[in-house]
């Protein structure tokens, strides 16, 4: 095992790479090359790998290695579906009276704002812990797909908007349409989306 100083920055830009869709669907990881971009030895990435492929960022093929993982248009829509579900759960639970919604302009990684404000929705309405690591990890496993929509949709940035003001007033059948009409969108735009994301 590598060491932490070591690890985790490598760990952290992997991700930070998948997730921003930097290699398109079934291309082989290569742990040599991927040292080499990184600067570091072959051990952290191996070990970032590994642990990426069991937060299902990576998939691995035994005699062929690591690859990004592919998407299909089935796969996608189960996503979805499974995100809004959560998010309805979450919805159910009761508001923190010192939550409040993330404000999308201030993130430092622009590219993670859904993630962060659909985060934001399951904290202010007091999801527990459980239920909001498992709407991050299905968040994160659609975020190479939101670098796609980003090009089909020029909206986003509106729709994020809207569901933070309904957010911050507290609006729960409000969020709940909101959220319904976002995943209904990307449902029907899927095999749009999924053509766009297998370009990289």
């Amino acid at each position: 095992m590598s060491p932490s100083h070591v690890l985790e920055p490598t760990y952290q830009s992997l991700r930070q790479l998948l997730l921003e869709n930097t290699w398109p669907p079934g291309t082989r990881l290569e742990t040599v090359r991927l040292a080499d971009l990184l600067h570091v030895s072959a051990t952290p990435v191996r070990d970032s790998l590994n642990r990426l492929l069991g937060e299902r960022l990576v998939d691995f093929v035994p005699g062929m290695g690591f690859h990004v993982p592919r998407l299909s248009e089935a796969g996608f829509r189960e996503l979805l579906a499974c995100q809004l579900a959560l998010l309805r759960v979450a919805l159910a639970g009761d508001i923190g009276p010192e939550q409040r919604a993330p404000d999308p302009s201030l993130s430092t990684e622009p590219q993670m704002c859904e993630h962060e404000v659909l985060l934001g929705v399951a904290a202010a309405f007091g999801a527990n812990r459980e239920l909001h690591a498992v709407l991050s990890h299905v968040s994160l496993r659609l975020e190479p797909a939101r670098s796609a929509e980003r090009i089909l949709f020029s909206d986003t940035s509106d729709e994020l908007s809207k569901i933070n003001v309904l957010l911050s007033a507290g609006d729960r059948n409000g969020l709940e349409a909101r959220l319904a009409l976002y995943h209904y969108r990307r449902s029907e735009a899927a095999a749009r989306i999924i053509a766009r994301l297998e370009r990289g």
